[in-house]
């Protein structure tokens, strides 16, 4: 898991949805998944799950896990694989946003 802290609190599902999709390009989806979750996609394996939450009424803290497409016996193999793949470019794409407030 990767964890990533901003200094705004007004996210959107929408927002991170495109920042995510604008900076890794095309092939990846980054789609909203209900309320402070985005579901990010590479392919059929590479999937990540971005969720977030304010901490402190000015910070927002943002907690990316790797995922894996629910086949058995690969499962937990490939959601460590996507953690340090998929989930760190995506925690990467956030930390280096201007748009949710970190550009740093």
């Amino acid at each position: 898991m990767h964890s990533v802290r901003v200094q705004r609190v007004d996210i959107t599902e929408e927002a991170v949805a495109r920042v995510i999709g604008a900076a890794l390009g095309e092939g990846v989806a980054a789609s909203t998944d209900g309320p402070a979750t985005v579901s990010v996609r590479q392919g059929f394996f590479a999937r990540a799950r971005v969720t977030w939450r304010a901490d402190g009424g000015v910070d927002t803290v943002f907690e990316v896990h790797g995922q894996g497409p629910p086949v058995p016996l690969g499962y937990v193999t490939l959601r460590v694989v996507n953690d340090r793949g998929l989930g760190r470019r995506v925690a990467d794409a956030i930390k280096a946003s201007a748009e949710l407030g970190h550009g740093g």
